[in-house]
């Protein structure tokens, strides 16, 4: 569903998801979340636990707190 909803969203789109992704702590990209660790001054990154799983892209959305909307709404 990552890859799906990065292909379908205008670029501006994408980069609001991945701004939303960010204030929560994560990374957002084409291949999944993860989330942002901060140790020792160094930035690193981790993948959710796989007790959390998005098989679609509603399920992106609803992470996120943000309303699902479909490709051809995703032109901002």
């Amino acid at each position: 569903p990552f890859s799906l909803l990065t292909f379908t969203g205008s670029g501006l789109f994408n980069r609001s998801m991945r701004l939303r992704a960010r204030q929560l702590g994560f990374s957002l990209s084409h291949k999944g979340i993860s989330c942002v660790l901060r140790r020792w001054g160094r930035a690193g990154k981790n993948r959710l636990d796989d007790d959390i799983r998005m098989t679609c892209e509603e399920d992106i959305f609803q992470f996120l707190g943000m309303p699902y909307k479909s490709p051809c709404d995703r032109d901002i």
